[in-house]
Formats: structure tokens, sequence, C-alpha cells
């Protein structure tokens, strides 16, 4: 079995997948997201998460938008900052602000097509990542949402 054409996401308002629906023009994704420099990847890799790993992640306002078939049309990342508190209200803020101006926004269920954006050393992809210790799966970077069989929409974080 292969992934299909278009990976269903489940809509769910008090979870993860809050920030997902249709619009005039096509679907939209969008979240709050951190990731680290290549650099302190490196430090983790040769000495394992220190004291300072709130101040080293780097926060992302993210909307993607797809057409209604799940082609991705644009993304719209915004760097925010590194640390907690601040940074983190400003990128919801910034998303809630960008997803409001959606003509037509209504929450629910979507279904995209895999994609990858890199911007700031991230990638903010969709991707195929089946194997044979997992069988079909599609990941959803840099959120870790695992998708797979039966294809539900339902993730695993």
């Amino acid at each position: 079995m292969a992934l299909p054409d278009r990976i269903p996401i489940r809509y769910e308002p008090d979870y993860r997948s809050w920030c997902i629906g249709r619009y005039a023009d096509g679907q939209f994704l969008g979240s709050v997201v951190s990731g680290y420099s290549k650099e302190y990847w490196v430090k983790v890799r040769r000495a394992g998460f220190g004291d300072d790993w709130p101040a080293q992640q780097r926060h992302y306002s993210v909307l993607h938008l797809f057409d209604h078939d799940g082609r991705h049309r644009l993304s719209d990342i915004w760097y925010v900052g590194t640390g907690q508190g601040e940074p983190v209200e400003r990128a919801f803020a910034r998303l809630q602000e960008r997803v409001d101006a959606l003509p037509g926004r209504e929450y629910g269920d979507i279904a995209i097509r895999p994609f990858r954006v890199d911007f700031d050393d991230q990638v903010f992809a969709l991707v195929d990542e089946s194997d044979e210790e997992r069988g079909d799966w599609a990941e959803l970077y840099p959120n870790d949402w695992g998708f797979h069989p039966p294809w539900d929409g339902h993730y695993d974080t």
C-alpha cells in the first residue's frame, strides 16, 4: 500500500490541529512551532540537552495555504524569537491575525498533498517517510505529527 494522494488531517479544536480548515481559495493549516538552530543541534548530539534548552527554542508562527485539491500554494512563516512566554504569545497572536484575515474561513478537516518549505534552517513539510519498520507513513514537520493507515485524519505525536 502507498500513501494516498492527499493526507487527511482531522480538525481537533482543543488539540494540536486547532488551526486547520477551509477558506474561499482553498485550505489552510496554521500552527505555532519551535525548533533549534543547527549549531544547537550539534551541541545536543555531543552533550545532550542542557539547562539552556528553553532559551534556545526558536519559535515560529506558520500558516500554510493550499488549493482546494490540497496542493501547496504558499507559506507565511514568521520567526518570532527565542525563549518562553512573550515570544510564544506573539506567535499565537500573529497566527490568529493571519487566519482571521482569510475570506470565508471555516475550521474543519482538511486533506493536503506532500510539500516542503525550507526557512531559517528549519524544514516545514509533509513528507513521505514510509519504511519497512513503520510501513506507510507521512510526517508533518516541525510539528512531528505522524499519519498512517487507515488514513482517517488521526495522527501520532
